[in-house]
């Protein structure tokens, strides 16, 4: 069965901290060679996503993680100026890592690009390796792909998948074993550039004979919502139940108008699980979803009260509502 990319997130960040998914312990936990966070985040990740900036660090002339440079008006806007307050700052982590992901799905198409490959080529590949002396057989996905490249890096990826070229990390852990564990999750489409790559769970279904019947008739097309953008007004349909899927996308205002409590969603899906950061009230006619504290992202109801919403209508991780958690602004129960 395919999980979430966010249930995949939370395995990566119980593995690279060490720590269970839920244990808030898991944003302050530092490495001997100084990788922090949930992720292990490191200077030379964090300076290439502009959160960071220093002039010597772990790669460039330093043999740990030395946190000695300094934090960048973006880091800032989460309240982050030093190596500590990062370690207390689970919303910066959980940006952070979103924001490495698309950064290295891109490196990743541009340098298979500058080969003549692509990322379809691999997706769906199934490649055996001599991985420290024992053969090893992957199967390439795209959270797979990505997880390997978080792990040493995505220039070291594109060398597995162009020159079957196997690496570790400092503490032999081998990009195999991520490509192999991390396999079955999805990626949503703001971090591949709009492209699907939702692995299955190859298992078969043999077909079921079943007698002929006549063809329904054929409906008229209906066109779908319209899908966000920055700061864009969306229009919801009479008569037909509306789902409007959001992604991460720092500082994305949509209003939705003519949504209708009784048929309408809107999902959350991609976003982290912690429902504490989502903030839900109503503002004038308008119920507004707050999500400042995880990326100054806002979402418009126009013209429907926070009272006529139920949990139906805004669904999260694993179909459950922040409306029907306690931990949240005004919640309805």
């Amino acid at each position: 069965m395919v999980s979430t990319f966010n249930q995949g997130l939370e395995e990566l960040g119980a593995f690279e901290s060490g720590k269970p998914s839920g244990d808030p312990g898991q944003y302050s936990v530092q490495n001997t060679l100084g990788f922090t966070g949930k992720y292990q985040f490191g200077e030379a990740l964090l300076i290439d996503l502009g959160y960071y900036q220093a002039d010597t660090y772990y790669g460039a002339g330093a043999s740990t993680n030395l946190w000695q440079g300094t934090w960048t008006d973006k880091a800032r806007q989460f309240s982050v100026q030093s190596i500590e307050d990062f370690k207390n700052s689970p919303e910066i982590q959980e940006t952070a890592i979103r924001d490495a992901f698309q950064l290295n799905w891109e490196i990743i198409e541009r340098t298979l690009g500058d080969s003549g490959k692509t990322v379809e080529d691999f997706i769906g590949k199934t490649v055996s390796y001599n991985d420290g002396g024992t053969e090893k057989t992957v199967t390439f996905t795209a959270f797979g792909m990505l997880a390997g490249a978080h792990l040493r890096g995505p220039y070291g990826l594109a060398n597995l998948l162009l020159n079957g070229t196997v690496s570790v990390d400092e503490y032999g852990t081998s990009i195999l074993r991520y490509v192999d564990e991390y396999a079955g999750y999805s990626v949503p489409t703001s971090i591949t550039g709009g492209v699907n790559f939702t692995p299955t769970d190859n298992t078969p279904t043999p077909p079921v004979a079943q007698p002929p019947v006549a063809p329904p008739p054929v409906a008229p097309p209906v066109e779908p919502p319209t899908a966000p953008e920055p700061n864009d007004s969306l229009l919801g349909r009479d008569g037909v139940a509306d789902s409007f899927e959001f992604t991460w996308n720092w500082g994305n205002q949509s209003s939705i108008r003519n949504f209708n409590p009784l048929e309408d969603e809107i999902n959350l899906r991609n976003f982290w699980t912690d429902y504490t950061q989502f903030d839900i009230s109503q503002n004038g006619q308008d119920t507004v979803i707050n999500l400042g504290k995880l990326n100054n992202q806002k979402i418009v109801l126009e013209d429907v009260a926070l009272s006529e919403l139920t949990a139906k209508n805004i669904t999260g991780v694993s179909g459950q509502s922040p409306l029907a958690s306690d931990a949240i602004a005004n919640p309805i129960l």
